[in-house]
């Protein structure tokens, strides 16, 4: 195992660069240490760069764009982090917990929290190359947890209530998956789109695969 010296605050996540090569993580908010995006170098353990992110507390989510900009879920905005000297921008502001990115890079699912005390978020589909944001009304209010699928077409998200929702990205009624007895902390496609994957928490800690319903037909609570 190798062991990344250098920290001295709580790590939540982290993240791989497409090659492999760069680890990340989001370290600052609960120390002195301003809120960063650290980066070693994989092969040799050797401490990169930090990049500031100018958010407090720490960045809630990673997704390497390239192996030079990193995407930032912050409870200041959504932003994209240039790494080895390239420029930083914002791309929406706002409180967003988490996201997730169709392999492509283009599109991008987030979930705006109302609240970063706690409790559930409204979901955005973010257009990445345009810059244009559309709120996914269909999935409703209350929503922790998102996942897209590889290309950018299949929306997942999960709510305080447990209830799971699938559909296309573009809106349409979603169908609902109902098992979970609490709210859904996590959710996640499989990468040949075939099967889903949540798991439970407060009350409902299971871990449970669903097949990926037919989203080209109507769902079930919709039919007569």
């Amino acid at each position: 195992a190798q062991v990344l010296e250098g920290l001295e605050d709580a790590i939540i996540g982290g993240a791989f660069s497409p090659s492999g090569r760069l680890a990340a993580v989001p370290t600052g908010g609960w120390s002195s240490e301003p809120p960063a995006v650290h980066l070693w170098d994989v092969g040799t353990g050797r401490h990169v760069e930090a990049v500031e992110t100018d958010s407090n507390p720490t960045p809630h989510c990673l997704h390497f764009l390239s192996e030079g900009e990193i995407l930032v879920a912050t409870e200041t905005g959504f932003m994209k982090l240039g790494l080895d000297g390239r420029p930083s921008e914002f791309l929406l502001e706002g409180y967003y917990s988490r996201f997730a990115v169709s392999r492509d890079g283009r599109r991008a699912l987030l979930l705006k929290g109302e609240n970063p005390e706690g409790g559930g978020g409204r979901a955005v589909v973010f257009d990445i190359e345009a810059g244009k944001a559309t709120p996914l009304t269909s999935h409703g209010s209350d929503i922790t947890a998102v996942a897209v699928d590889h290309a950018g077409s299949i929306a997942v998200t999960g709510n305080t209530d447990g209830e799971i929702r699938v559909g296309p990205i573009t809106g349409e009624e979603p169908h609902l998956l109902l098992r979970h007895s609490g709210l859904v902390v996590n959710v996640a496609i499989d990468p040949l789109g075939r099967w889903i994957a949540s798991n439970g928490f407060l009350g409902d800690l299971t871990v449970r695969l669903w097949p990926m319903p037919d989203i080209s037909r109507p769902p079930l609570q919709t039919l007569p």
